[in-house]
């Protein structure tokens, strides 16, 4: 599944807090082949919920699930027929040059999926990614902030290059 330049795969609105495990189960069967996530979007926008959402529909425990913030990676053991873990990132704090010293590709589990919030940190890490990818990017509606939109695309949002990569 490919896109135009610029355009989401998928773009859905309207979402509430509980309704991240449906949200999170329905792009892990429509992207079956892919089990990196990138999660963009500014604080609160819904990122860890999201991952808490995927970690319940893998059949794992989504109370476990906290932000990786101050220590960059948590692991969730998951009772997927398939997967057996889900790796969960934080690059929120890291600059560019701290994100080139993590082991990040080589750690991606095997049989699990890796879910990596504020990615946009260092761009590098995706353009030279060694397998596919979704990148997921979070939003607000509203002045409430009660419900989110995401926006799907396979490849670095258009919004995040520099312009003369475009």
């Amino acid at each position: 599944m490919s896109t135009a330049l610029g355009k989401p795969l998928l773009q859905r609105g309207g979402i509430e807090e509980t309704a991240w495990r449906e949200v999170a189960g329905e792009l892990l069967e429509a992207f079956p082949a892919v089990s990196v996530f990138a999660l963009s979007g500014p604080l609160g926008a819904g990122k860890t919920s999201f991952v808490r959402g995927a970690v319940a529909a893998l059949g794992g425990e989504s109370s476990a699930v906290q932000s990786p913030t101050f220590v960059l990676e948590r692991r969730y053991p998951v009772a997927h027929p398939s997967w057996c873990e889900v790796s969960h990132w934080d690059w929120y704090r890291l600059s560019e040059g701290e994100v080139a010293k993590l082991p990040f590709w080589s750690s991606v589990p095997s049989q699990g999926y890796s879910f990596v919030e504020w990615p946009e940190r260092a761009l590098f890490v995706w353009r030279a990614a060694p397998r596919p990818f979704v990148w997921l990017v979070f939003s607000e509606e509203g002045e409430e902030a009660a419900r989110r939109s995401l926006s799907v695309y396979d490849s670095i949002p258009p919004h995040l290059l520099p312009t003369d990569a475009i």
